[in-house]
């Protein structure tokens, strides 16, 4: 018998291909940031100089904050954190369809 073939990444998984298999439905917020301007590389730029900033959001807290202590200044750090992954996704997001031009 005949071992089946892998059709995605992953043994097993479906064969997703690219953006230009989607829905256009499903692209309308990423045309409409491309159409914009915004490129991946911004929502790259974005996403680690919002990781610098959560950072710096956290030092700043600590030190301005004295009174708050320790969890106000993590609260902050996290609370900026968190619209890193957004933006990476946004960039993966991008890249995808401007490889599909």
């Amino acid at each position: 018998m005949a071992a089946a073939r892998a059709k995605g990444p992953v043994a097993g998984s479906p064969d997703l291909g690219h953006t230009a298999r989607l829905p256009k439905e499903n692209l309308m917020i990423v045309k409409k940031l491309h159409d914009s301007g915004i490129r991946s590389e911004h929502a790259y730029a974005a996403a680690f100089a919002s990781i610098g900033l959560s950072v710096l959001t956290w030092a700043t807290s600590l030190k301005a904050e004295k009174g708050q202590g320790l969890e106000r200044a993590d609260r902050w750090g996290i609370y900026v954190g968190e619209w890193a992954p957004t933006f990476f996704g946004l960039g993966l997001a991008l890249a995808n369809y401007e490889k599909n031009l």
